[in-house]
């Protein structure tokens, strides 16, 4: 074929791929040659209605994540036992960018993490607070508020309504599991219960304490989750008082 400029047509073909196999192909860029943002690791919330009971564990969690070590996904590898801990844990970790050394070690996109809940090892059970409930509401008369209205959910002011651990006071209800404190220092006194079921605030009620002509009184809002029948017997329950300030 020398001298004749002719190409056959199977050289053609042959071409291109022949100048794919010489151009070396483009590298991805790696996690070095981009910004990649500062390591973040945000301490999860401790549920405070397991913290004050000295309930803790340890949640071993599956990370994927990008080269540059954000948190894509999470899931519960190995559980705590408590669904509100694993919960928490989950949540923390979706603003989580490991650090360089740790993404290091990841396999295929994959990070395992171990995130434990405890109170000390010399503090097995945070002490309840003192209750401060007034002497002169000791019999007071209660008044449902139907038209409270402040959150749509129990969990909704389960989540709003936050005081330290420390504060929380012995639950009034022996065999539920629930949450008494005292919020804020304002007046009216204000105090909150919080009811639970399978680690979820399905109950919430708001005790606001007032005199109304010289009578003292505790004026209740509740907003229930439950079924229409059950909430309607917790009413009835609630506005006959509690344990320690029995209605007139």
């Amino acid at each position: 074929m020398r001298g004749t400029g002719t190409v056959v047509p199977w050289m053609l073909a042959a071409l291109p791929a022949l100048a794919a196999a010489q151009t070396p192909a483009p590298e991805a860029p790696s996690a070095a040659a981009v910004d990649c943002p500062t390591p973040v690791f945000g301490p999860p919330r401790y549920p405070p209605e397991l913290a004050v009971r000295g309930t803790g564990g340890k949640v071993l969690l599956d990370l994927t994540i990008d080269a540059c070590g954000r948190v894509l996904h999470s899931t519960v590898k190995t559980s705590s036992g408590h669904k509100k801990l694993d919960e928490a844990a989950l949540t923390a970790s979706r603003g989580w960018v490991l650090h360089p050394a740790d993404r290091a070690r990841a396999v295929d996109g994959h990070f395992e993490r171990e995130v434990a809940f405890s109170i000390g090892a010399t503090d097995k059970v945070v002490p309840f607070a003192k209750l401060d409930w007034p002497e002169s509401h000791r019999r007071p008369r209660y008044v449902l508020e139907p038209d409270f209205n402040d959150f749509a959910t129990a969990a909704t002011a389960r989540s709003a309504i936050q005081v330290p651990v420390e504060k929380t006071m012995q639950p009034p209800y022996a065999g539920i599991q629930s949450q008494f404190f005292r919020y804020g220092d304002q007046l009216p006194m204000e105090y909150w219960l919080f009811v639970y079921r399978a680690g979820e605030a399905n109950l919430a009620a708001r005790y606001r304490l007032a005199f109304e002509q010289d009578e003292p009184v505790v004026r209740v809002g509740i907003v229930c989750d439950d079924k229409p029948e059950a909430c309607e017997k917790a009413r009835e329950q609630l506005l006959k008082g509690l344990p320690f300030a029995k209605a007139r």
